[in-house]
């Protein structure tokens, strides 16, 4: 650690990169099968944390003072460091919220200890846009941020760190946490060896109650080798006999913006106002989406443009943010993850138009069961399919199913009704990166060969559903057909896709005033198995 060095506190997650962790969090239950009980893990969560991003700086020698005497150890025995180790929280899925989450180190020298960076009495609750002084002369700030926690762990080689929900939160808001502690450890030791592992709280609201467990993660070793700079015996003694102090300006800063959103979110999710996204390639899909949305406002994450409006039922209401994304499956894939993160939904559908491969014709709407990546395979003598597959979300899925049976949803269609009314298929979708126009081409020809029960094509779907799987948030991909492929120009100038994207948003929104939360299996089993 330098002098002024500055650390930046914000809310978004950790960039993934090559030493990026990624621990899935579980709950453990028997289970009665054949007589013979077994204890089978549930997956409620992920946490992931980056090597990279966990810091051990040696603190300086510095002269004591009365405002941090609760740590005084002799420096001619000790050296301190301040451990650093911010971690993810990633949005648990479908209704769950958190109530709490620990983070744990055990460190396996037995001499050493963790002492709280705040002190037992210390909760920063109502301290805001104010500095604190830790030994030895650490400053440390925290403007705009409202970092709940609780310490534990003074002067015990196992040290953890509650983060629990502010006074004006019902659940814990997802997102990227701080950890931050003082070891004490033998003058000289070279290397910290111990573990790290996770435990959280996590709640499913029900009809009428909630459902609590408890959580945890598995245990990850660790090994950091220990820099301290040299000091000279002559330097000790006159520390001792209180040589003047050389502090460190340690800062930590935060985005207000995007955690005060990140509130916002969790307390819609927790007061019965449920969140969706709806995401679209082009611009027409998107004014399909837009118009059955009310007192509409923009938002900007990251650059990206969102709106915002709410779609209410009878029985709920639902925030609905919509973005534009442009066309192509990676991009599709971190504009999903992006607004996973930021509007904390419920659902994510991706909404939009596709070239129809069998049994379908202009106008109809084909729910994806599941996308094909049809472009990843192994180049040899001849290409050998290797597809990358992601399924819609089974639940979403189920509903489409179930609407697709009715013709509710054709009530939110402008008139003149359509006759006869397009038909709503539930099937497979291929996904790669090529516009197709004509069923004389080479790619035509090994779509129908190779993916012969995908009933339409189109760009987008592969990367939704992978990011979607990634963050364990349901979704569902909904397609309005806008041509058949041959004669695709002929079609668009038609106002085929225009078309294609008013029934499709017509579905969706249809989906979504017959989506009701979730109920759990039992009582005592709400998660899907890992």
């Amino acid at each position: 650690m330098h002098k002024e060095e500055t650390l930046i506190y914000t809310a978004d997650p950790l960039p993934v990169t090559a030493t990026t962790v990624t621990l899935k969090i579980f709950s453990e239950e028997h289970q009665l099968k054949a007589g013979t009980s077994t204890l089978k893990r549930l997956q409620e969560g992920l946490i992931s944390f980056d090597w990279e991003s966990f810091h051990l700086a040696f603190i300086p020698l510095a002269e004591p003072s009365e405002h941090h005497a609760f740590i005084l150890p002799d420096r001619t025995l000790w050296d301190l460091y301040l451990l650093i180790m911010p971690f993810t929280v990633h949005p648990p899925s479908g209704e769950k919220y958190y109530q709490d989450v620990r983070f744990y180190i055990d460190v396996s020298l037995s001499s050493a200890k963790a002492f709280d960076f705040f002190p037992h009495t210390m909760f920063t609750v109502e301290e805001i846009s104010k500095h604190y002084f830790f030994p030895p002369n650490i400053e440390v700030q925290f403007p705009d941020v409202r970092p709940v926690v609780i310490s534990s762990g003074k002067g015990e080689s196992l040290f953890y760190w509650t983060f629990q929900p502010s006074p004006s939160q019902s659940a814990l808001v997802p997102g990227t946490k701080h950890a931050l502690a003082i070891l004490q450890l033998p003058t000289g030791t070279p290397f910290l060896q111990g573990t790290i592992y996770y435990e959280a709280t996590i709640v499913k609201p029900r009809y009428d109650s909630t459902i609590t467990k408890g959580t945890k993660t598995d245990q990850v070793p660790f090994s950091r080798q220990l820099i301290r700079p040299s000091v000279s015996k002559n330097a000790q003694r006159r520390l001792n006999a209180t040589m003047s102090p050389q502090p460190i300006d340690f800062f930590i800063r935060s985005t207000p913006s995007v955690s005060s959103t990140l509130e916002q979110r969790q307390q819609n999710k927790s007061s019965g106002i449920r969140s969706a996204v709806m995401l679209t390639a082009l611009g027409l899909e998107y004014k399909a989406i837009r118009a059955h949305l009310t007192d509409i406002h923009e938002e900007e994450h990251k650059g990206t443009i969102y709106e915002q409006g709410l779609f209410t039922t009878d029985t709920q209401t639902w925030k609905v943010a919509v973005a534009e994304i442009g066309a192509g499956n990676p991009g599709a894939a971190a504009a999903t993850e992006r607004a996973i993160t930021y509007f904390q939904p419920s659902v994510v559908l991706f909404v939009g138009v596709a070239g129809g491969l069998k049994d379908v014709h202009i106008g109809d709407i084909v729910c994806a069961t599941k996308v094909y990546g049809y472009e990843s395979g192994k180049v040899e003598t001849v290409f050998k399919t290797r597809p990358e597959v992601f399924r819609s979300s089974h639940r979403l899925e189920q509903r489409a199913r179930a609407e697709a049976r009715k013709d509710d949803w054709s009530k939110r269609l402008l008139p003149p009704l359509p006759d006869p009314l397009p038909t709503v298929h539930i099937g497979p979708i291929a996904a790669g990166e090529k516009v197709i126009s004509s069923t004389r081409t080479a790619i035509w020809r090994f779509l129908r060969t190779h993916y012969n029960d995908a009933l339409a094509v189109e760009m987008e779907g592969l990367g939704v559903l992978s990011a979607a799987h990634i963050n364990q948030v349901e979704a569902l991909i909904i397609r309005g057909i806008s041509d058949l492929i041959d004669k695709k120009e002929e079609a668009d100038a038609n106002s085929s896709q225009p078309l294609a994207a008013h029934h499709a948003s017509a579905f969706a929104f249809e989906v979504l005033t017959k989506l009701i939360p979730s109920a759990p299996r039992s009582s005592d089993s709400w998660a899907s198995p890992s």
